[in-house]
């Protein structure tokens, strides 16, 4: 598992209108930051969006999974949701 700093700068790129986004390396990811606050996980070059019990709905509805990953022989799942392929569909101006 892996996060490339080119996907990490194309998704800060990508978010800018957030406001500034930092990125910190963790494990074999990364998390994405605006301010102080943990919004998003990457790994594998794949986005992770942090969910609460509301928004865990949406994605459900989309189909999507949260992460998960082998912890002494049993599956975790974090609160972090796969990002739908069409928030990537950036508008023509």
């Amino acid at each position: 598992m892996s996060a490339s700093d080119a996907f990490i700068e194309l998704l800060k790129d990508c978010l800018a209108a957030l406001g500034p986004v930092r990125a910190k390396r963790m494990f074999s990811g990364a998390g994405l930051f605006a301010e102080d606050v943990m919004f998003a996980l990457v790994v594998d070059d794949t986005l992770y969006l942090k969910a609460d019990s509301e928004t865990q709905r949406a994605f459900e509805a989309e189909g999507l999974a949260p992460f998960s990953y082998n912890r002494s022989g049993r599956m975790v799942s974090l609160a972090y949701w796969r990002a739908p392929g069409d928030c990537w569909t950036i508008p023509k101006k």
